[in-house]
């Protein structure tokens, strides 16, 4: 009977041990689980936060200490007209004539007629119906343009501003005849990202930035340009090829370099 006691502690022994190995096994899985969650979680937060930063109002950069805490951002309010050039009878400047082909037809606006008041006249550029860009000439607060009409053509040109940017002068001598009346539009506002905060960006020191918007983990900010299909931008390290890799993208606007308005599409990848 001793015999068969022992044997019953034994096996009791087996069973209690094989369920505290399948209970550790399970609870170790499931707070594994867990823990990767939510590091998946806290990355895609922070992914979702500098995601935004096409959202949030151009502002002063500085990230030299984490005291001043600032939130990326590269939204900035920009402006578009749109400009008619009919080369048809009633918007001949001279009505005894007969409408004819115009090898260089002058367009030219004033900005100060428009309403608006301190903007980067610089900032403009011209864009032709097939998203071609047109030099202008800048005299004051007028910019000249000049294309070709042909005889009862209509043409319709897109004109972008900025009103608190800094590009330089990219003025050209323009030259032609003003045969036309043309139709200027009221502007329309449009959000894009500006070309001085994304250069900052740019420029900024990595940890800084990092340190500064509180962001735990790394991250890259990219910047493609959809045409060219080439990084505008490009911010922070590679991350590794293996982990838990959050990356969210979106389409926007953006300047160049050049002020001109490009299609983008921004990538945030946190890890």
């Amino acid at each position: 009977m001793k015999g068969f006691v022992q044997i019953d502690y034994v096996v009791a022994f087996g069973f209690f041990f094989i369920v505290v190995v399948f209970l550790t096994q399970n609870v170790t899985t499931y707070v594994s689980s867990v823990r990767g969650d939510s590091d998946i979680l806290l990355a895609r937060s922070e992914a979702v936060d500098l995601l935004t930063s096409a959202d949030f109002p151009a502002q002063p950069l500085n990230w030299s200490s984490e005291e001043e805490l600032r939130r990326i951002g590269f939204s900035t309010t920009a402006y578009s007209m749109l400009v008619v050039v009919n080369n048809t009878q009633p918007f001949l400047r001279n009505q005894s004539a007969s409408p004819s082909a115009m090898t260089s037809e002058l367009v030219t606006l004033n900005y100060s007629e428009t309403g608006f008041r301190g903007i980067d006249i610089n900032s403009t550029v011209v864009y032709d119906e097939n998203n071609n860009s047109i030099a202008y000439q800048i005299n004051g607060t007028n910019i000249t343009f000049a294309i070709p009409v042909n005889a009862s053509q209509v043409r319709y040109l897109t004109i972008y501003f900025d009103d608190d940017s800094n590009f330089t002068s990219r003025s050209q001598a323009v030259s032609g005849n003003d045969n036309l009346t043309e139709r200027v539009f009221f502007p329309e506002s449009l959000e894009l990202m500006q070309f001085r905060q994304l250069q900052k960006l740019m420029n900024a020191n990595y940890s800084q930035v990092r340190n500064s918007t509180m962001t735990s983990k790394d991250f890259t900010i990219k910047l493609l340009d959809i045409d060219t299909s080439v990084n505008f931008l490009s911010f922070g390290p590679d991350l590794p090829r293996k982990g838990n890799i959050v990356a969210l993208q979106r389409y926007g606007l953006y300047q160049n370099s050049s002020g001109f308005v490009r299609k983008g599409r921004l990538t945030v990848q946190v890890g």
